[in-house]
């Protein structure tokens, strides 16, 4: 899948603080590294973290690239290559590459993971808490939806209207239109034609600041940036990570969890979803005793002393 391309320091923080600071892995769907997009997230944090760059894409050569264009049918994802370039490929075929690179970068001590696109639907389930950008989006116009209000979402490709429309808002509540990330046309056509909503989005976490400004002064609306909404969750979960704990005294949450072996959080993973000893022994095609000694020896690393504490936890390293 290629090697994650590091950064010379940590953001907010010098390389001496290297062995306590979170480890931070920013998936980009494309290729790594995103100097478009991380840094400018980067800047947002008041937290010291070592990032990690990884791309789905990385080490692919044009003509492999090519053979996973769209079929018939195909639904599409658009991302951009270490040249600038930007691709169309298969949806399909880039979850599956990115579920196997979530696999993969647990082996370099990966404290927290940040998906890098918001084209997503399938659940992933790394072994690590992620932030899943599409779920801060979805969270952000229910929120929205909730409260009355209309909301316009500006996505890079038409054929992805009908797919990122919010399925669940009340009829009319949800618009969309379509314009790539810095095509100051398109995007004014795209505001244009979402007027009457009361808040617009720009749904793909490639759109900048540039963007957001050019579609509030066409609009005169407020505009939600997609790569803000996500640099604020990210604030979040290091504040539970790294500070608070979530649950008793002492140690951060990402320093207990790093002592867990893959098996271990698998089995916190399943705890979280409330499944019993024996429900876990048959998902994970092991013996009901074999769960029984890691479910013990997670108790035992992450200093938990109650099946609530568990529950908590197996929350947090699943998805936020």
């Amino acid at each position: 899948m290629g090697q994650a391309a590091r950064f010379d320091t940590m953001a907010r923080g010098g390389a001496g603080e290297c062995e306590t600071a979170q480890r931070v892995a920013f998936i980009t769907i494309g290729q790594s590294p995103r100097s478009d997009m991380v840094p400018e997230i980067l800047s947002h944090l008041d937290a010291d973290i070592e990032p990690l760059e990884y791309g789905v894409l990385d080490g692919l050569g044009a003509e492999e690239l090519c053979a996973h264009a769209p079929g018939p049918g195909d639904q599409s994802l658009i991302t951009r290559l270490s040249d600038g370039s930007d691709i169309v490929l298969s949806k399909t075929w880039i979850q599956q590459r990115l579920r196997e690179m979530c696999q993969e970068i647990l082996n370099d001590r990966i404290d927290l993971i940040v998906l890098l696109s918001t084209g997503l639907f399938t659940r992933f389930r790394p072994l690590c808490t992620t932030i899943n950008s599409q779920r801060v989006i979805d969270r952000t116009i229910e929120a929205l939806v909730a409260a009355g209000q209309s909301v316009g979402l500006i996505v890079p490709l038409a054929e992805q209207i009908e797919e990122i429309v919010h399925k669940g808002a009340a009829p009319g509540q949800t618009l969309g239109a379509a314009a790539l990330p810095g095509d100051e046309a398109a995007l004014a056509a795209a505001v244009e034609s979402l007027k009457g909503c009361d808040i617009i989005i720009l749904h793909s976490i490639s759109y900048d600041e540039a963007d957001r400004a050019l579609a509030i002064e066409a609009s005169g609306k407020p505009v939600v940036l997609a790569r803000r909404a996500v640099a604020g969750s990210l604030c979040a979960a290091l504040n539970k990570l790294g500070v608070e704990a979530v649950f008793g005294e002492g140690e951060p949450l990402s320093t207990r969890l790093r002592r867990l072996s893959r098996r271990e959080r698998e089995i916190l993973i399943q705890i979280g979803d409330g499944l019993t000893n024996k429900e876990i022994a048959r998902r994970l095609g092991i013996s009901h005793r074999t769960v029984e000694i890691h479910r013990a020896r997670v108790m035992e690393k992450l200093d938990s002393g109650s099946l609530s504490e568990l529950l908590r936890a197996g929350v947090w390293i699943d998805q936020i």
